[in-house]
């Protein structure tokens, strides 16, 4: 089974049905469907999973940033105040 493309799941008119029975037909002829729809499913649990952490990642550097960028905004509007 090939690497699942996300971006896939962004375009316009996704459409979830179609997307599962191309990647059904996509079902190599030895194995099984419910095999092949299993492993299916764990990638796609492990992508969110992974999407999952880069979020709440991205969330906390966002946070740590927040107290820094209000003393920069604090610091430029003293500067305006003076000139």
């Amino acid at each position: 089974m090939s690497v699942v493309d996300l971006a896939t799941f962004s375009e316009k008119g996704f459409s979830a049905k179609a997307w599962i029975n191309g990647v059904c037909a996509q079902k190599p002829g030895e194995q099984t469907m419910d095999k092949y729809i299993g492993e299916l499913e764990m990638k796609l649990q492990l992508l969110a999973e992974d999407i999952s952490v880069s979020l709440e990642d991205h969330s906390a550097q966002a946070l740590q940033r927040i107290p820094r960028a209000l003393k920069e905004v604090d610091r430029l509007k003293d500067d305006g105040l003076k000139l």
